[in-house]
């Protein structure tokens, strides 16, 4: 069952207005109290007012116009008809509240859409403030905003850096409305590492790191649907099998197992699911062994693009490149020790050593190799030990 938590909270933002029962109109600050069904097309308010003022702009100029009949969006984006728009109310009800449209200068007064979107995220901090992300995803793809190429790598991004990567999931959920569908595996790990993030800054806290894991249960539930899988030859090409995906879900099984124990807590199904990934791991990797990681197709795919590199799958920055890689490795390890532990491994207990320790070893080598000529060599260096224990080594 998927998370609605965004999609059932979300609430009006905005400066909308509406008759009283006497007639009179008043014009305020208003929020929809209509159950939602859906993503909602209004904003929710919250405690950062320039945030607040972004919202309520990408609202009146940009989400509102677009759900106008085409003749009367003419009238309400054409200056010369302000006089016969004050004469003749051009009025919508939306989630039970009406909006009464005011002239807008299609030329003047309408942002770039692009820059305005970046505005209000680079002013989202709090989970308030990301819930409205599904409205401004849905409200652009509502209006038919074309956006440029990498523009939700750079929410998904955002989002995960932030600590929001589930409000992603939430989105994907809904992608008939929102248009974020997850396709490629830049916007995968991207929101994986986010999570296992998180569940590494759990700190052991058992019922924190269930509730994300779960989540990494939803989001690979919706990576089944159809309208979210990529055009493949191959099953074993789709993101459901990414290799650098399927690390990180080693790590955030081994973290509930470990932290479960630790509070005494029952993990046979936790260690029944972790022993199915193990095979699904090892069973993707091991034809691969002889072959150098930097020559694999997926590192290929993701591995960070320069100015000069044009068209092909989108790849990820330098740091987000590292850090999967990390959580990979801590992935990989922390899944050989807990699978060590337990006699309900026997059946893969010759691919722990033969399979998991050698792909962890090179995956560590090659993130020595990488990064060593990088200006920015020292700083990825102790992220990388930050998250694995120790630096990277180059294979001997």
């Amino acid at each position: 069952m998927y998370n609605r938590t965004a999609r059932t909270t979300l609430q009006g933002l905005g400066r909308l207005s509406r008759s009283t029962p006497t007639g009179s109109a008043w014009t305020g600050r208003c929020f929809s109290t209509t159950p939602h069904h859906g993503v909602p097309v209004l904003f929710r308010e919250t405690e950062n007012p320039k945030l607040d003022k972004i919202l309520n702009e990408i609202q009146e100029k940009i989400i509102l116009p677009a759900r106008l009949p085409p003749k009367k969006r003419a009238v309400v984006l054409d200056p010369s008809k302000r006089s016969y728009l004050e004469q003749n109310p051009i009025v919508i009800e939306v989630e039970g509240l009406e909006h009464n449209f005011t002239t807008i200068d299609k030329h003047h007064d309408i942002p770039s859409t692009t820059k305005i979107f970046y505005d209000a995220l680079d002013q989202m901090e709090t989970a308030r403030d990301w819930r409205n992300l599904a409205t401004m995803l849905a409200g652009y793809k509502s209006a038919n905003i074309k956006t440029r190429a990498g523009f939700h790598g750079k929410v998904a991004r955002t989002a995960s850096d932030r600590g929001f990567a589930t409000v992603l999931i939430d989105c994907a959920n809904e992608a008939d409305k929102t248009g974020f569908y997850i396709r490629n595996k830049e916007l995968l790990n991207h929101i994986l590492t986010g999570i296992t993030t998180q569940i590494t800054a759990a700190e052991g806290d058992w019922e924190q790191i269930q509730k994300l894991v779960r989540r990494i249960d939803s989001l690979l539930d919706i990576l089944q649907r159809p309208s979210h899988r990529e055009d493949v030859r191959d099953p074993r090409d789709r993101l459901l099998y990414s290799m650098t995906a399927r690390g990180q879900i080693l790590l955030a099984r081994s973290a509930l197992v470990k932290a479960k124990q630790e509070a005494g807590e029952p993990t046979e199904k936790e260690l029944e699911l972790l022993l199915e990934d193990i095979k699904v791991f090892t069973s993707l990797w091991e034809p691969l062994l002889e072959q150098q990681v930097a020559e694999i197709p997926e590192f290929v795919e993701l591995y960070p693009k320069t100015k000069k590199s044009y068209g092909g799958p989108p790849g990820l920055s330098l740091r987000a490149y590292v850090l999967s890689l990390a959580h990979n490795v801590k992935g990989i390890r922390a899944a050989h020790h807990t699978a060590k532990q337990h006699p309900e491994f026997n059946s893969v207990d010759e691919k722990l050593d033969s399979v998991l320790l050698p792909v962890a070893n090179a995956i560590d080598s090659y993130v020595a190799e990488l990064i060593v000529s990088s200006p920015k060599s020292s700083e990825l260096t102790e992220a990388y030990k930050t998250l694995v224990g120790h630096e990277p080594k180059k294979a001997s």
